[in-house]
């Protein structure tokens, strides 16, 4: 078990950026490769160590394993406005998981334990582009260890309890600064070129979470579960680089550098699944609910005890947001050939950004998601899981009317899409229970 735990914290120290493309916001669905062949659905269906994050209620009726793997992540978007066009120019990522799953055989128990990146978002735009003033680089990666355990009870029915133990680890906000509009506000004649600004952080934080199961018959499976979720204080610095003239004497030179305080909020979420099994065929439907309605503002605070830069910085330090709670759901199906599971699935996520909030460090917009999948036994006891996604974001017409004689505008067309890849590969000592 000690081993176990080792690659699970390494994992959470380890963990790179990752793409937002899930239930709205920054949310990253990329738990596992089996999973993710069924549109991200396992509340009522999941048999494997991931039931510690989609149901632990699950976990009774679990597979033995234990199961790492990774997700290789893509993103394309474009910008066209009324102050030109801009596209994203990040990397690829990559995000890795985890999961363990254990029963006691002579007991009605369970454990588990995952390790997965539930929040993601990594945007990149052009620094010199149409949009720099709002965002160029945008970069967030929280873990999750999440440990549980289910309680097996008679009528088939079990519950399931743990822990989210969230660890936003990679927390970074770049964007040009109008050190130009900054001195002309301090009394200058403005003209100066543009400096940047850098936000990043870190922290953590936990939440509950909670399952339910029930099979009604050999057939019917029914399964609840809800995660709590979290606010994650975030301890970081904010650093301005290339300040000149008046700004430069009030901060004290070309650069300046103060410790900021900011909230993370991770959405409760609640999800619903429904299985029904056709011979060797599982078909399981879906929804999930996100409290994204908790996420009303973005406060900074400072550090800053003199009046002037203290004046200056909160004049950015209250950024409105007023998200919705968003519902998402889908379909996904798992037959075998043979002893070849193959997989599909099909989702549609609701965006919870509205158009009055919107800011291109999270180009969220509904989306159509359309998977594949297949898992393969490589031998009695080592299974190798592969899946593919395809996210296809509607098209979004912002029109605010607001900042375009600064440049700050966000106003324009954004249109997007993204490909996810993943693999798990299994060592599995014990069956799942049928």
């Amino acid at each position: 078990m000690r081993k176990f735990l080792v690659i699970a914290i390494s994992i959470a120290v380890n963990t790179g950026s990752a793409f937002a493309v899930g239930s709205g916001g920054y949310e990253n669905q990329v738990p596992h490769a089996r999973s993710m062949g069924k549109a991200n659905l396992g509340a009522a269906s999941a048999n494997d160590a991931s039931a510690t994050f989609y149901n632990p209620a699950l976990l009774t009726s679990a597979s033995e394993e234990i199961s790492i793997g990774g997700v290789y992540q893509t993103l394309e978007g474009d910008y066209s406005g009324p102050a030109g066009n801009d596209s994203l120019q990040q990397d690829a990522a990559f995000t890795p998981n985890f999961h363990f799953s254990n029963r006691m055989e002579t007991h009605p128990f369970a454990f588990g334990l995952s390790v997965t990146v539930p929040q993601g978002l990594a945007t990149e735009w052009s620094a010199e582009g149409p949009l720099r003033y709002v965002a160029t680089k945008s970069d967030l990666a929280v873990t999750a260890v999440t440990p549980a355990l289910g309680i097996q009870f008679p009528n088939n029915i079990s519950i399931g309890i743990g822990v989210d133990y969230f660890i936003a680890n990679t927390a970074e906000f770049e964007r040009r600064l109008s050190v130009s509009n900054l001195n002309f506000a301090l009394g200058g004649t403005g003209g100066e070129p543009d400096g940047t600004q850098k936000l990043s952080g870190d922290g953590e934080d936990a939440g509950m979470v909670f399952g339910f199961h029930w099979a009604p018959s050999e057939l019917d499976s029914v399964g609840v579960s809800y995660h709590a979720g979290a606010h994650i204080d975030i301890d970081g610095d904010l650093t301005l680089n290339g300040l000149s003239n008046e700004s430069a004497f009030v901060f004290g030179g070309t650069d300046y550098t103060t410790k900021a305080k900011s909230e993370l909020v991770i959405p409760a979420s609640l999800q619903l699944g429904y299985a029904r099994k056709f011979g060797t065929t599982v078909v399981e439907i879906g929804g999930q609910w996100n409290d994204w309605s908790d996420f009303k503002e973005q406060v900074v605070s400072f550090e800053e005890t003199d009046p002037t830069r203290a004046s200056v910085l909160s004049a950015g330090a209250v950024t409105n947001k007023e998200w919705k709670d968003v519902w998402s759901g889908g379909l996904g199906v798992e037959t075998y050939a043979g002893s070849v599971a193959l997989r599909a699935g099909y989702a549609f996520f609701d965006s919870p950004v509205p158009n009055s909030t919107f800011e291109p460090s999270t180009p969220d917009s509904d989306l159509h998601m359309f998977s594949l999948g297949i898992g393969v036994p490589l031998t009695e006891s080592i299974i190798v899981d592969l899946a593919g996604q395809y996210f296809l974001l509607n098209d979004r017409h912002i029109d605010n009317d607001v900042g375009a004689a600064d440049g700050t505008t966000v106003d324009g067309d954004y249109e997007a899409h993204a490909i996810f890849g993943g693999v798990n590969l299994t060592y599995r000592w014990g069956k799942a229970k049928s």
